[in-house]
């Protein structure tokens, strides 16, 4: 990842009043996006000088303009969060004062402005808690509460709620150490004791108006995260249920239930819980005149609410003997949740939310011991057979007429739902076993056997789908009812597609079934067959071809002229996709394998003669696109044949069955046989299209998969298939010639009889990319990945090879890195490393032969040569491509140090070079590379005594690793590797003593170094502890890193990298018109990079939470205000069980729509927190699956706890 150097701040501009107002002017109404830039850095300088303690003040007069008045909290809030240590103890209380005042103040003005005033304080009570401000949430209730005749009281009763709801969410946030953590949680837990008698009041006044309320709620729902005991929070609930009767309040007690509902510390209160199911109980009656009258919202809301309490505490509630018949009447209820009328998604999306209460409350039930776990299955086995009938209810298609209206959109939601409820049918077999396959075949017979009362098609569809859900997973080969249902399934009447298509999954799924019972295979096998002329049965039934030819191939011969005729006359009227096509014949590869070679041969003659004839027409025509996608397609229709056709049966399952066992064929392999036939069309092909890759890929391919097929049994084809790839190469070199010369070399190198063609392809192979070398092997990426890849895979395994030729060896190597992407000044264009990922899985004796090998020190002296012109220690954009490379060297240096040491004393081998490359690799940006390298010095560094070239080159180079070390620890590198800085400063004291006390001492007298927030106190603290003989404390390097890894420059590092992370585009509608956003208007955009966790809490990539730019947005803030719950009003609702589903999030507030992904959307976060992500994935805590990363416009919400990193260069005006 490059680093850009970021633009100059302003010069000779003093934080003053005047300056920071034009500052804001000039972000927010400037065109000049450069301008922008600057005034963006500026303003971020600003606000955590010392003179913003001045400045901030003044900005919120009541005479300024919103936009200036959010800049001024905003910069309160950092200097007071961040910088807390700052402040004199005797400010303490005037500080406190004045936040009271402004907050008093702006009761009646600006929301936005009010919020960030109300974090402020919390942040400060915070901080002063408990020995400060012991009782700081009973003085701001009291505050508030006295009499004040400036201020409405309605008005400082929602100021009031403001702080008291912010309180909580700003601890979640807070960068207090995490023993201050505890200490504060636990006096905040003591003052709910202030705040919760105040919201029953608020809440049980017939007077409250309902935004009052609502807002007392938000409060409630905030306070229950901090572990606040749910005996203290009875009443409130209680107070929250009454509030589900209030539409106005629905959404919001929903929220609050929930919350407190779903607390981990909640099960400790079983008398609690067991009081909260009447309520629960109570909510039927609401929730079956919401489904009567269609209120998806209520139905959905109350759903939640039974699913929290059930799924979260179903152990604690089974426990509870006594009590199972109220915990049954909630199973019942979310049992109608389940089942609630109408069709995912179109009536209904709430059914979805309770499949994953099933899995628990079966797992729970499952847990116990087998007298009490027979006890339960008593009561709950018919429970789960009602919900079987419901779940095949709920799969059932709508009607023909109703299903055509549906969007695409619709119908792939109801997919993936059809595919939650197949993994819950299969998950359910544990409990129910055999019973529930018997259970279906009775009804599935009784159905198609009662003549008197037809069915609909979806029933018989629905029952199908249950048995294809469960014989997909579960082992069915002893089930009783099986051969039953292989014989129901011919007296099917189907007339639909849908009932076709799981017609012909269920009897894919029954194929290894079949192969143990294959008497019963011709019941099923015409019905195939005929699905293959139906265009529309494409996939299921080419795929269940498929699965039938693999597993039941020795039974098949008596239908193979059957099989082939059916498909040969399908393929040559082209009614399937070339995907299914090539399926096809895959499958037909399966078929031939059982067969003798005579057979074999007769077969193929019939099936590939026409497209032979086929491909001779087209070899001899011009070449143009119609020709070209012809030609690869017969192609790709042999290369697919000849994947799955072996007669040797190398992998074959049933070699071991002496009666399926074909006696072993003399004479050469039949698919060698047909090769050698069409070897010369082939070659006319190639000479015809010979530069077009794709033509030359299929062709490579043909002999690619045969070679993988065939292993041994394609040795006749060598001489002369080698001969071929030396003459394509030589001629225009393709990466797929290198690919089949790869696998050529893999397999046959090692036989005598083979080594000469195949040295002489190698040899000539090494010559042709040298030469591109040579020329520039920018212009060939592809070709020189491959070719590395070629030489890392192969030759350290062939010996023939590798060390009888270790002049070719040196040579290649040598040349490569002579190369001129290595040379100084040389810039990177492509998209491949020449060091590519293929250098990663060498084994130990690979990497001791090439760590000794000529070419090995030269590379370390080239890495070691190229040092940038610019600052020590920065990265040339032709750097990173090495990055690899760097990170697979440490490695094998690493495992040679493990295992051989003495490899260090090879004189081929540069010891200094390799110790170079590995300081180096300590400063790039990727966290693997730094791991990699760590280990590789704390291996090195204890043997400086017994290796005199090591021991030399530490001597005269530990100074630049030490000082490595320590410029990655003051902020250059991640807080997650100062455990491995660590170990290299222990194996630095343990091997290398007298000189560390020189290097450090000589490092830390440097100014400013490691980091210019570091006292000279404070470096010299951590210099003693580093010297102890003592192990060096982890701890102490850690604290050292977050002492210096300060907010701004973890901002900063974070602005120049934040534009290159990878991730999804999210589309944008724009709602507002662009004077309401001067930011986002002026084309000014952000990255957001989004997480989505349970507590709220977010974190950045290198560490901490960035909110400094929440400053500079109020505006977009504004349009946010008051709605901070209603940005996600749906929660992960268990689909990471699943694994497959993406359950449906609304955001609207915000107006965007959810990013598609195969498996979870992930929807703006509740918190409104944002975190940089790095691309191996997210950092942080959560309860929920890696999420997916989005890309937003720079706003956050009503100016709370905002966390966007800008980037410092100017963005396009819309996300694409």
């Amino acid at each position: 990842m490059e680093r850009r150097a970021e633009a100059p701040p302003p010069q000779g501009l003093d934080f003053t009043v005047e300056n920071v107002e034009k500052a804001l002017h000039q972000l927010y109404y400037d065109p000049n996006i450069e301008n922008k830039n600057l005034a963006q850095k500026w303003l971020m300088q600003a606000q955590v000088s010392p003179q913003a303690w001045h400045f901030s003040w003044l900005l919120l007069h009541m005479d300024k303009v919103p936009e200036i008045q959010y800049f001024g909290a905003s910069a309160l809030h950092i200097k007071i969060s961040r910088y807390w240590n700052d402040i004199p103890a005797d400010q303490y209380e005037s500080l406190k004062s004045q936040l009271f005042t402004h907050i008093t103040r702006f009761a009646s003005g600006s929301k936005i402005v009010l919020t960030r005033l109300c974090v402020a304080l919390a942040s400060l009570a915070l901080s002063m808690m408990p020995e400060a401000w012991p009782c700081a949430v009973a003085d701001m209730v009291r505050m508030f509460q006295a009499e004040d005749s400036n201020v409405d009281g309605r008005a400082r009763c929602l100021a009031l709620l403001e702080l008291l709801t912010v309180l909580p969410e700003e601890f979640q946030t807070s960068r207090l150490p995490q023993y201050r953590k505890g200490q504060v949680r636990s006096v905040l837990a003591q003052e709910c004791g202030s705040v919760f008698p105040l919201l029953e009041q608020l809440l049980q006044q017939q007077d409250s108006p309902g935004f009052i309320k609502q807002k007392v709620l938000k409060c409630f729902s905030s306070w229950v995260q901090l572990e606040i005991p749910l005996m203290d929070c009875e009443n409130l609930i209680q107070a929250a249920f009454t509030s589900l009767q209030d539409p106005e309040l629905f959404d919001t007690a929903v929220e609050a239930v929930v919350n407190a509902i779903s607390q981990p510390d909640a099960q400790r209160y079983v008398n609690t819980l067991l009081k909260l199911i009447p309520p629960v109980l109570g909510l039927q009656e609401q929730l079956r005149q919401a489904v009567q009258s269609g209120d998806m919202e209520t139905s959905h809301g109350i759903c939640r609410i039974a699913v929290a309490l059930g799924e979260n505490h179903s152990r604690a509630l089974l426990d509870q003997v006594e009590h199972w018949q109220s915990f049954l009447a909630l199973v019942n209820m979310i049992m109608f949740c389940t089942g609630i009328p109408g069709h995912y998604p179109v009536n209904e999306t709430t059914s979805s939310l309770t499949l994953t209460f099933w899995y628990t409350l079966q797992d729970d039930i499952l847990s116990f011991e087998p007298d009490k776990q027979a006890v339960y299955q008593q009561v709950y086995r018919p429970v789960y057979f009602q919900l079987v009938d419901v779940l095949l209810h709920k799969a059932q298609f709508p009607s023909d007429e109703e299903y055509g209206f549906w969007s695409s959109d619709e119908k792939e939601q109801f997919r993936i739902y059809r595919v939650d409820i197949s993994d819950t049918l299969m998950y359910v077999y544990e409990m129910l076993g055999a019973e529930l396959l018997s259970s279906l075949y009775d009804k599935l017979g009784r159905l198609l056997t009662n003549t008197e009362q037809p069915s609909t098609w979806q029933h018989t569809e629905a029952l199908l789908y249950g048995f294809q859900s469960i014989a997909e997973t579960i082992d069915v080969n002893y089930s009783d009812v099986v051969p039953g249902l292989i014989g129901l399934i011919p007296r099917i009447s189907i007339s639909n597609v849908q009932l076709a298509d799981t017609v012909m999954f269920t009897i894919g799924s029954l194929s290894e079934w079949l192969a143990d019972h294959p008497v019963m295979i011709n019941n099923v096998l015409p019905l195939v067959l005929q699905a293959l002329g139906n265009p529309e049965l494409s996939i299921s039934s080419v795929s269940t071809l498929k699965k039938i030819c693999r597993e039941c191939k020795y039974d098949l011969p008596p239908y193979a002229a059957n099989i082939v005729a059916v498909s040969q006359e399908v393929l040559m009227k082209q009614i399937h996709k070339t995907s299914q096509c090539m399926w096809l014949m895959q499958a037909l590869g399966f078929l031939l394998s059982a067969l003798q070679v005579e057979e074999i041969l007769k077969n193929l003659h019939s099936l590939i003669t026409p497209y032979i004839q086929q491909l001779e027409k087209l070899a001899d025509e011009t070449p143009n696109p119609s020709n070209k996608l012809a030609i690869i397609h017969i192609l790709g229709l042999l290369s697919n044949l000849f994947t799955t056709l072996d007669i040797s049966h190398h992998d074959d399952d049933h070699e071991s069955t002496e009666v399926k066992k074909l006696p072993v064929q003399q004479g050469p392999n039949p698919v060698v046989v047909v090769l050698q036939q069409v070897f010369q069309l082939i070659q006319k092909v190639l000479s015809k299209w010979l530069n077009d890759a794709q033509v030359v890929e299929s062709v490579c391919a043909i002999f690619e998969k045969s070679v993988k097929t065939l292993l041994d049994d394609f040795a006749p084809m060598v001489p002369q298939l080698c001969e071929m790839l030396g003459q394509m190469y030589s001629t225009i070199p393709q990466v797929s010639a290198i690919e089949l010369t790869r696998q050529l070399v893999h397999i046959f190198a090692h036989e005598p009889a083979h080594f000469p063609p195949i040295k002489a392809l190698f040899l000539l192979v090494t010559s042709v990319t040298l030469t591109l070398f040579q020329q520039g092997p920018r212009d060939h990426p592809d070709i020189v990945d491959s070719f590395m890849q070629l030489l890392a895979q192969e030759l350290p395994r062939n010996v023939g090879i590798s060390l009888s030729s270790s002049a070719v060896w040196g040579y290649c190597l040598n040349q490569l890195l002579d190369a001129s992407i290595f040379r100084r000044g040389a810039k990177y264009t492509g998209g491949w490393s020449l060091l590519s990922p293929a250098w990663l899985p060498l084994s130990s004796e690979q990497c001791c032969c090439l760590i000794c090998s000529d070419g090995t020190g030269a590379l370390c002296k080239c890495v070691s040569r190229q040092r940038l012109s610019g600052a020590p220690g920065s990265l040339e954009a032709s750097w990173l491509p090495l990055l690899r490379w760097v990170h697979a060297a440490c490695l094998c240096a690493l495992q040679a140090l493990k295992r051989k040491p003495d490899l260090f004393l090879c004189s081929n081998l540069d010891v200094k070079a390799v110790f170079q490359c590995g300081v180096l690799s300590l400063k790039f940006p990727e966290a693997p590379t730094v791991k990699a390298s760590c280990g590789f010095f704390t291996e090195l560094l204890p043997r400086c005594g017994e290796i005199a070239p090591v021991g030399q080159v530490v001597h005269e180079n530990g100074k630049a690793l030490l000082q490595a070390v320590l410029e990655g620890i003051g902020g250059q590198a991640s807080r997650s590797l100062m455990d491995h800085f660590a170990e290299i400063l222990f194996a630095l004291n343990k091997h290398c003593f007298s000189l560390l006390s020189i290097w450090i001492k000589e490092a830390m007298q440097q100014d400013g170094f490691p980091s210019a927030r570091v006292t000279p106190e404070q470096k010299e603290n951590f210099s003693q502890q580093i010297l102890s003989r003592e192990r060096v404390n982890k701890r102490r390097v850690k604290e050292m890193g977050c002492m210096v890894q300060n907010t701004q420059q973890t901002t900063e590092h974070l602005a120049r990298t934040v534009d290159d992370l990878p991730g999804p585009a999210l589309p944008h509608k724009e709602k507002h018109p662009p004077s309401s956003l001067p930011c986002c208007s002026t084309a000014h955009r952000i990255t957001l990079h989004l997480k989505l966790t349970h507590s709220g809490r977010s974190s950045a990539r290198f560490g901490g939470r960035i909110s400094v730019s929440a400053s500079l947005f109020p505006p977009a803030c504004s349009l946010l205000a008051g709605n901070r719950s209603a940005g996600c009003r749906r929660w992960w609702q268990g689909r990471g069980s699943l694994g497959r589903t993406a359950p449906e999030w609304v955001a609207p507030s915000l107006g965007y729509q959810p990013f598609p992904s195969p498996s979870l959307w992930v929807p703006v976060p509740r918190s409104g927190e944002a975190a940089c992500a790095c691309s191996s994935g997210w950092l942080g805590r959560g309860n929920f699956p890696s999420a997916h990363l989005y890309r937003l416009p720079g706003f956050g919400r009503d100016g709370k706890k905002l966390s966007c990193l800008p980037s410092m260069e100017h963005k396009q005006p819309c996300l694409t």
